[in-house]
């Protein structure tokens, strides 16, 4: 899985393209962050073995389901402001 392949992100990288400069500020850190994070995650196994797969793909996997709770109508389309989680969202995530 990659950064770039995360629903979440295409409409990121969606909102930078037609000018929106915290969109633009957001998708710049992340593709900045993403090999530093991938590569400190790879590391976790080394020192808790007994940990699950806490590697990239695991974040990736949260985002992934994070765009999967919010529908499409929720989050795609809200030029208003910006996307808020409820707490029944994030148990539903955890």
């Amino acid at each position: 899985m990659a950064l770039n392949q995360l629903e979440l992100f295409k409409e990121l990288s969606s909102r930078g393209k037609k000018g929106d400069e915290i969109a633009q500020y957001l998708e710049a850190r992340l593709r900045t962050l993403e090999p530093h994070v991938r590569k400190a995650l790879e590391d976790v196994r080394v020192f808790y073995r007994h940990f699950t797969d806490h590697s990239i793909n695991h974040s990736f996997r949260i985002i992934k389901n994070i765009g999967s709770i919010l529908e499409e109508s929720n989050w795609k389309f809200r030029e208003d402001g910006p996307v808020v989680l409820t707490s029944v969202d994030l148990f539903l995530i955890i």
